[in-house]
């Protein structure tokens, strides 16, 4: 399902930081007992937060918090930590929190149980990343990207003209390889996408790169992953093509239909 950006969307509007899932049992939401939240001194605006200009005119303050897993059988804490900042209304001075850090970081897209290690371990690197560097966050979402091409087995090295040596293959040439075989010419596209986005991180451009841009590689991602490492999930297309075939509910029926993304 597609990452739920107001979750992830810095600039809360109250300690409890919304609602996150937690890292450990993914089942139980993270929340911020009031006694656990501290806030600090004032501090400079840190670098690379554009501030509405109704939270600039008083100092930001630092703070802290630790989490914990409302789930009874988990009750998991995580450490998170920022800048606050205060917001002049009509009637009051609120404020708004902004975090930089938080580890183990809250899983920003949900990954098919059958994910190997070395991918997952990357994907929570990302989710870490995404609060303190988008651009290093971009960078760990591209070798999440050249691990999916090497799991498709596209080979990375090609013989050179003259046939003395091999050279690397760029990401967007594997890409395209991938692209030559109709079962995953979809795939391509989406890791196309996701590459050109990537590029931005990959050559530290931060400044261009926009939380939509980092969240949209993360939907294109959690897609492939599906596709990749699930195959046996309902797959929406079959399911849309067999209801508008019957024109009614599945209803007892969906149990002698085939869904998955692997059957005929």
């Amino acid at each position: 399902m597609p990452v739920d950006r107001g979750q992830f969307e810095n600039g809360y509007r109250s300690a409890s930081l919304g609602v996150w899932p937690c890292p450990r049992c993914k089942k139980g939401g993270l929340k911020v007992p009031n006694r656990w939240f501290l806030s600090g001194s004032n501090m400079d605006c840190p670098t690379g937060f554009a501030l509405p200009i109704n939270e600039t005119r008083l100092a930001p303050t630092s703070f802290v918090a630790l989490l914990q897993c409302d789930n009874d059988l988990c009750r998991f804490s995580v450490p998170v930590s920022g800048f606050q900042t205060h917001v002049d209304t009509e009637n009051t001075v609120a404020f708004r929190l902004y975090v930089q850090y938080v580890s183990p970081a809250p899983a920003i897209i949900k990954l098919p149980p059958q994910t190997p290690a070395i991918v997952s371990d990357q994907i929570a690197n990302a989710n870490v990343l995404f609060w303190v560097d988008k651009a290093a966050c971009m960078n760990r979402l591209r070798i999440v990207l050249e691990m999916l091409l090497d799991h498709l087995r596209i080979p990375k090295w090609q013989q050179s003209r003259t046939g003395k040596r091999r050279t690397r293959r760029t990401t967007h040439a594997r890409i395209d390889l991938l692209a030559k075989k109709p079962r995953y010419a979809m795939l391509a596209k989406l890791l196309l996408a996701a590459k050109w986005i990537g590029n931005a991180g990959s050559h530290n451009e931060e400044t261009s790169l926009t939380v939509d841009d980092v969240f949209d590689v993360f939907d294109l991602l959690e897609k492939v992953l599906i596709e990749v490492f699930d195959p046996s999930a309902p797959s929406p297309e079959k399911l849309a093509a067999i209801i508008n075939k019957k024109k009614r509910p599945l209803g007892r029926d969906r149990t002698t239909i085939q869904l998955s993304r692997t059957s005929p």
